[in-house]
């Protein structure tokens, strides 16, 4: 125990501590490492991106000085009073006042279209000669012959009736001039009447004709008239009947043109809206302006705000904004540098945990976008009157989902964070707001992981919904805020939650795109794809190889928390290039029985295709295997991140069989021409593939997989003991050649995929009892072995 150690002994360790400590570097000094790192074309557009996300977040910050404390349907908690005196249009006002001048123009009159006077001369005319034939004792009671004139008739009007049968024939002339006169006479009396609904619609204002003259409510009468009218048309028009017929039937010609006469005008509807709105418009904005002094007090307290009081308010900002003149500058700086501060902050996080993003422009623009998207909508939702915590909360989480599923959790919680923290300054909101956002993404940030179904994006925006509903709800408890707005305010927070995860679920294709990255959901669609079903088709052996090291790679990935799914759908097509030429490669191959299969390559049925060809030519067909999967990975639309693996999954290991039979022509030749015993000059380097080497943990998980599942399916006799000490010595090897160098995978994971690689192979290669046959046979360990064990290490074929 460190307790009973020498004095001297614990001094030493103590002293090697402190050596410890001051060669470590420390975090400012790592950061700057990192940041020197950067370097070149790539480095300065980074730079230029995080300026201009500077720029452009100081210009949305802004806009904060616009922004209203408070909303509609929140209460006040204090009263509000006027800062600076302002005036304010007030909408309502001067649409009353508009409206008052609108009415106050009278309706405009047409004349009708059927002139009443031309029908009420007809019929007078046509009655003489209707009349003709009528009997007095017919005048009583409703006689179907009493028309025209007649209908006025009653019994006592057989003298009457007599008159006027006398006007015909010889007469009628004498008849027709007094229909005229009469008619005239009326015609100047200027008589105006109005059909009974457009005269009960204007009441007792005055009207205006068509030709601009205004008549007042007693210069008109109203038809169909009613007992009043009809004495006041008759009392009007009693001379003129009296001078054209006489004393005998002037009192029926008044009656009945008190009876029959019709509408002389009708209402102009577009002549009157047009009036009416050229009154209207001719209204100024002052007559809805409203003063307020400064001090006076806007609302009172506990006073729940509509949208005109959100108008006040706003109106009352900005004038008090207007008149703080050259000070606003003050204000313009600090928003300011809250930007650059926070964006200093972002990218030393960036740069810490994801320096791969500074290292790529594109990348980091992309980030840039989405954050600047998020802030830029937040803002614009708090100008107006929408939903402050719709429209605020869920870019925030629609940010931290996205960036979840783009990189990882803890980056995402950051940025996210930061996020939070920058909306919530943009806004003026307080405490209570930033922690109902970090409240929100927590679980939009840790629970994505690897997005497999489209279900998962759902559990997660409905987790993100329901916490962010609860966190939103003890907020407002805390604020005192009126029920029904907390309410309100939970439930649009709720909603920001499941909308981030359903929108996020429709963009996902748009999201790999921006961010280069392959989630779960692409992973899958690519277990079933036209060039899987040609490589088995074409290549069994490399499929059956690709199978294989596909589960192996996976369920090593998964014991050191790298991307399981994506080394196994990647280890599908690691191989894909061998379609080019798969003759050349021993796994689709079968054994030349009529040989023996002594073949140092087996073969497909004639002349096996490396025996004719120099070592260095096999090599470049082993090689190139490498350089066709590439290409035809582009050809065929394969996502970006299966060509690391394709690329890197023999990193620039050594070709040995070609490499040993090169040394070996070498040394036969050199026999042959009696030089003695030199040694041969062939370079190892020109027998090795070009990598690059593995750069990342799950390439180097796949370079293993796929070297030990070959050399393993080679073993005459798999047992566990031999399997483990073949994979030890094939992970020594590569590591001591260099292979790892450049990915960061360190030595415990090396031995935890070491381990789960060795129990992989023990249970591909287990023993099997063999089935009893007719006849006995000597069983020997290499039957029990899968397929047949080539001559060839598997090394030599790629």
């Amino acid at each position: 125990m460190t307790f009973f150690e020498p004095k001297k002994a614990r001094s030493r360790r103590n002293e090697i501590r402190g050596e410890v400590r001051r060669d470590r570097p420390g975090p400012v000094k790592k950061l700057v490492d990192q940041a020197g790192s950067v370097r070149g074309e790539r480095g300065m557009l980074t730079l230029t991106v995080a300026i201009t996300f500077a720029v452009i977040a100081s210009s949305i910050l802004m806009l904060r000085p616009r922004v209203v404390d408070y909303r509609p349907g929140q209460v006040t908690t204090e009263p509000v009073f006027a800062r600076v005196e302002f005036d304010v249009l007030d909408e309502q006002r001067l649409g009353q006042a508009r409206q008052r001048a609108a009415d106050a123009k009278p309706r405009v009159y047409r004349p009708a279209d059927d002139d009443p006077f031309a029908k009420l001369e007809d019929d007078l005319l046509a009655s003489p000669s209707r009349s003709t034939g009528l009997m007095q004792d017919q005048l009583a009671g409703d006689a179907t012959q009493k028309v025209g004139l007649v209908t006025v008739f009653d019994a006592n009007d057989g003298a009457a009736l007599a008159r006027l049968q006398g006007f015909t024939g010889e007469r009628a002339g004498q008849w027709q001039r007094s229909v005229r006169l009469y008619v005239d006479a009326l015609r100047d009396l200027g008589l105006i009447l109005l059909p009974a609904d457009a005269a009960a619609e204007d009441g007792r204002q005055p009207i205006q004709l068509e030709s601009g003259q205004i008549v007042l409510a007693g210069q008109r009468l109203a038809l169909p008239a009613d007992e009043a009218t009809r004495q006041e048309i008759e009392r009007r028009v009693n001379g003129a009947a009296f001078e054209a017929f006489g004393e005998l039937l002037y009192p029926k010609i008044v009656a009945f043109t008190s009876q029959t006469l019709q509408p002389t005008v009708v209402p102009d509807l577009a002549a009157t809206a047009r009036v009416r709105g050229e009154a209207s418009a001719r209204v100024p904005e002052s007559a809805g302006e409203l003063v307020y002094r400064e001090g006076q007090r806007l609302l009172p307290r506990g006073h729940r705000l509509d949208e005109s009081d959100w108008q006040l308010l706003r109106a009352e900002n900005d004038s008090y904004r207007a008149s703080l003149g050259n000070r606003v500058w003050f204000e313009r700086t600090g928003l300011a540098g809250l930007a650059i501060l926070l964006t200093v902050a972002m990218s030393a996080y960036v740069l810490h945990y994801r320096p791969k993003i500074a290292a790529n422009p594109s990348r980091a623009a992309g980030l840039a976008t989405l954050l600047l998207g998020c802030l830029l909508i937040a803002q614009l939702a708090a100008l107006g009157t929408g939903s402050l915590v719709l429209l605020a909360l869920g870019p925030i989480f629609l940010a931290g989902i996205t960036l979840s599923v783009a990189y990882d959790g803890r980056f995402a919680l950051g940025i996210g964070g930061l996020l939070a923290l920058l909306v919530t300054l943009a806004l003026g909101q307080g405490v209570g707001f930033f922690l109902v956002a970090c409240a929100g993404l927590l679980p939009a940030c840790l629970m994505p992981g690897e997005v497999r179904t489209r279900s998962r994006l759902i559990e997660v925006g409905g987790t993100v919904g329901i916490i962010a509903g609860a966190a939103a709800l003890v907020a407002g408890l805390a604020r005192m805020e009126p029920l029904s707005y907390l309410l309100a305010s939970s439930a649009w927070a709720a909603l920001a939650g499941f909308g981030a995860g359903g929108l996020v679920l429709c963009v996902l294709p748009f999201i790999e795109r921006a961010f280069r990255i392959t989630t779960g959901l692409t992973l899958l669609e690519y277990l079933d794809h036209p060039l899987l079903r040609r490589l088995a088709m074409e290549a069994p052996g490399t499929y059956n190889h690709s199978l294989q090291v596909a589960t192996i790679s996976e369920e090593a990935a998964k014991a050191i928390n790298a991307d399981g799914l994506l080394c196994r759908v990647a280890c599908y097509y690691h191989d894909v290039g061998k379609l080019r030429k798969p003759e050349y490669f021993i796994e689709n191959q079968r054994a030349n029985e009529a040989a023996g299969g002594n073949d140092p390559v087996p073969r497909v049925g004639g002349e096996n295709p490396h025996l004719s060809l120099n070592p260095s030519m096999s090599l470049l067909v082993i090689t190139g295997h490498v350089k066709d999967g590439l290409a035809m990975a582009r050809e065929w639309g394969l996502p970006r991140a299966f060509l690391p693996f394709i690329e890197q999954h023999h990193g620039t290991t050594l070709v040995e069989y070609f490499y040993r039979e090169a040394v070996q022509q070498q040394q036969r030749r050199l026999e042959a021409a009696g030089d003695g015993p030199l040694e041969p000059d062939v370079a190892e380097g020109d027998y090795r593939y070009p990598g690059p080497r593995p750069r990342s943990r799950e390439t180097a998980i796949v370079m293993i997989a796929d070297t030990c599942e070959s050399a393993c399916r080679a073993m005459a006799d798999p047992t566990p003991t031999r399997l483990e000490s073949r994979v030890s010595d094939l992970v020594q090897k590569r590591l001591l050649d260099g292979q790892f160098d450049e990915c960061p995978i360190t030595m415990g994971e090396l031995e935890i995929v070491k381990r789960s690689i060795i129990k992989s192979l023990v249970g591909i290669y287990h023993g099997r009892v063999p089935y009893p046959e007719d006849k006995p046979t000597a069983v020997t360990p290499a039957a029990t072995m899968i397929g047949v064990r080539p001559s060839v290490p598997s090394t030599a074929v790629g």
